[in-house]
């Protein structure tokens, strides 16, 4: 028996979540909606205006917005039972690091944070100096915890303030 793809909703409708959007159906993946401030969208997939709505009709959502969204989007998700797929920081502060370390347990869905390379100095270097080469995979595997103390980890200015 074929199982069905799985469905896959999108937070943000910006340039990285146009790339998850290809990703996800090149992987067979169904991309049924997405959540988006953009109302005059023409797209193939439903556009919600709040992650609420969209959270129902999916099993899993990619997050693709600003760093400072990042937990809360994964919060609501992880409360949904939804796994979610979010790039780093998964959050910035510590009260948002001590609500998901409190929650991850309990709610037992998958979590995936990525974290991207792609314009790492030593990256770019080993790329030039590798003939051939297609692609570089790097895993890294680092402690939600090293985000804490209310250190600021998203480079935004305005929430350094």
């Amino acid at each position: 028996m074929l199982k069905s793809p799985i469905r896959v909703g999108i937070v943000g409708w910006g340039h990285i979540a146009r790339e998850h959007a290809k990703h996800l159906q090149t992987a067979g993946a169904r991309v049924v909606g997405i959540v988006s401030r953009q109302s005059d969208l023409h797209l193939p997939f439903a556009v919600y205006s709040k992650i609420e709505d969209l959270l129902p009709q999916v099993d899993a959502i990619t997050v693709a917005v600003p760093n400072h969204l990042h937990a809360s989007c994964c919060l609501k998700a992880v409360r949904a039972g939804k796994a979610v797929m979010v790039e780093k920081p998964v959050c910035i502060n510590a009260d948002e690091l001590n609500e998901l370390e409190s929650l991850l347990p309990v709610a037992q869905v998958p979590v995936h944070v990525g974290y991207r390379l792609r314009f790492n100095p030593s990256m770019l270097k080993l790329r030039t100096q590798i003939k051939g080469l297609h692609s570089i995979k790097c895993i890294y595997r680092l402690g939600i915890e090293l985000l804490a103390e209310d250190r600021d980890t998203s480079g935004d200015k305005r929430l350094q303030q």
